[in-house]
């Protein structure tokens, strides 16, 4: 059999374990009972022939062998010893664990706190840097243009002065649109608060106004109805029409199959429903969208809408599917010549003024970090802090334990476990106690998350939940490997005794045995609660400085 052969012969064992064990029983007796037809046959002398068929048995047993040995010796070829090793193990972690349930819950509490913190801040700090938009085909190859332009009176040396934006005009987009990208650029706005009314009731939505290419660049196709023609984008020729998402569809609408062509109220403006976005879809930003409507819809029963569009108001966001870096530099091409020949009212173009693409993340592309972004790079630098915390007063009380257990240890050596099952034994607890405050620590994040995005971003709606799969496998990879790390000191600690000493009936109170290791986690712990204590009264005194600075005016009741 060769090495593969028996790589895939041992997983289908433990896949299959079950089944395993009783075709190995089928074969044994299969065995048995050619054994017992050789002890019938003729040649097996006249003594033999004079047997009845319960000592043929007994014969027959006695030369195939040992059955109780061959079966274990099959497991443990089979790997199923592996099984049985970890059940009995873990339902002893279990049982030790369930002797000391103040120890238990004091741990599971410290780690779950920390796990549920960082979770938390690794929800929120993965969906502004690297989750990309949900729904989106190929989101790696739609890009975003932003311009780096000059700011009025500072200087323009190693780069000082220049400031990054991505707000585009109507105007800037139809010049594009001359210049014959058709539909490869689209606008969109940021998204907005609106009142929905109509037969379905009346609640707020979040609404955004794009182009009638936006939906074709992200590859999005309808759930139900359609998206937005060409003739519908038109300043000239406006349309009153609408796509509302899956989810609003769903928890507005109750889905209700006659939504198409159903009348809606946006903000005293009537609007017709087309088609519904795809379930996954709820924009392109962190705030989550409900209604898209075209561009040519704010103010389209004014008088005044034409004008709105051809000056400075609009500043809707430019995004394009790129194929290729060509591609791309033609795009940035085409909208660098849009802004330098276009003239808009209260609009003065920067001579210095370039394009650029970046990525349709929120968190990346050429533009500065929002302040936010700044602000919760902060928050996770404390957040690692308090595991850091939390870590170190686990691994201490484990150690504790393991001082206190190490009479208890030395027995068990004394009675013929090797130290490398032991040592995995107390592994496996330390383990066992860490995914248990990672499931909790998914509680904790899902609250925390959920306070974080309220006081960081209180102005973003989140179209997703603060615990998504991506949070709960960082929570499980953190929890595993915290569990392994702070079990793996106990145990050798544990173990490093003389068997005599450790068996001596005054032995047990070796738990006041001081080691380097617990000394040295109790100054890890106390520096950098210290460290956290000074960054929280520096915190308060600015706060208090902000709070009491003179503004000229009275902000009392002022909202």
């Amino acid at each position: 059999m060769s090495l593969i052969d028996g790589l895939l012969h041992r997983l289908r064992v433990l896949v299959r374990g079950e089944r395993y064990a009783s075709e190995q029983e089928r074969e044994v007796e299969f065995h048995l009972e050619l054994e017992t037809m050789a002890q019938q046959s003729p040649g097996a002398g006249d003594a033999v022939d004079l047997l009845d068929a319960p000592d043929m048995r007994t014969a027959a047993r006695r030369a195939f062998g040992n059955v109780t040995y061959y079966r274990e010796e099959s497991r443990r070829v089979s790997a199923l010893h592996l099984l049985d090793r970890v059940r009995q193990d873990l339902h002893y972690a279990i049982r030790g664990l369930g002797r000391q349930p103040g120890f238990t819950a004091m741990v599971v509490v410290t780690l779950a706190l920390g796990f549920g913190v960082n979770a938390a801040m690794f929800s929120m700090l993965n969906r502004l840097f690297t989750h990309q938009p949900d729904g989106v085909v190929a989101p790696g190859e739609v890009r975003r243009f932003y311009n780096d332009f000059h700011a009025p009176g500072t200087a323009l040396a190693n780069g000082r002065g220049v400031q990054v934006f991505d707000r585009y005009e109507y105007p800037h987009f139809r010049a594009m649109r001359r210049a014959g990208v058709g539909d490869a650029l689209a606008l969109v706005t940021e998204p907005d608060s609106v009142n929905v009314g109509g037969r379905y009731g009346a609640f707020s939505a979040r609404e955004t106004e794009v182009s009638s290419a936006y939906f074709s660049i992200l590859g999005l196709r309808p759930a139900v109805g359609r998206f937005f023609v060409a003739e519908e984008d038109s300043i000239e020729t406006p349309r009153p029409v609408a796509v509302i998402s899956e989810y609003l569809w769903r928890t507005r609408f109750g889905q209700a199959p006659d939504v198409l062509g159903a009348s809606v109220i946006i903000d005293h403006h009537p609007f017709t429903i087309v088609g519904v976005a795809p379930p996954t879809f709820r924009g392109i930003d962190l705030d989550a969208v409900d209604v898209w409507v075209p561009l040519n819809t704010r103010g389209y029963s004014s008088n005044d809408s034409r004008r709105w569009y051809e000056n400075f108001g609009l500043a809707a966001r430019l995004i394009a599917r790129v194929r290729s870096r060509a591609d791309e530099a033609r795009l940035v091409t085409i909208v660098q010549n849009a802004m330098q020949t276009t003239q808009i009212p209260g609009y003065a173009f920067d001579p210095h003024e370039t394009v650029r693409s970046g990525s349709l993340i929120a968190g990346r592309g050429p533009a500065d970090p929002a302040k936010e972004a700044s602000v919760l790079t902060r928050i996770s630098a404390v957040a690692l802090f308090v595991l850091i915390i939390a870590v170190a007063n686990v691994v201490n009380l484990l150690l504790l334990r393991a001082a206190n257990r190490r009479r208890e240890l030395a027995l068990r050596r004394a009675l013929g476990i090797s130290s490398g099952r032991l040592i995995w034994q107390l592994v496996l607890e330390g383990t066992l106690l860490s995914v248990i405050a990672g499931v909790v620590a998914m509680v904790i994040a899902a609250w925390a998350g959920g306070l974080l995005r309220h006081l960081v971003m209180p102005a973003t709606h989140w179209a997703t939940s603060p615990v998504d799969a991506t949070t709960a496998s960082f929570v499980l990879c953190l929890s595993l490997l915290i569990g392994l790390a702070s079990g793996v000191a106990p145990a050798l600690y544990g173990l490093d005794v003389q068997l005599a000493d450790a068996l001596k009936a005054g032995s047990a109170s070796s738990g006041s045995h001081r080691s380097a290791t617990r000394t040295a986690l109790l100054v890890v712990q106390v520096g950098l609660c210290v460290v956290l204590l000074v960054g929280a009264g520096l915190f308060a005194k600015s706060l208090s400085n902000v709070m009491s600075i003179d503004t000229g005016y009275d902000v009392a009741d002022v909202f």
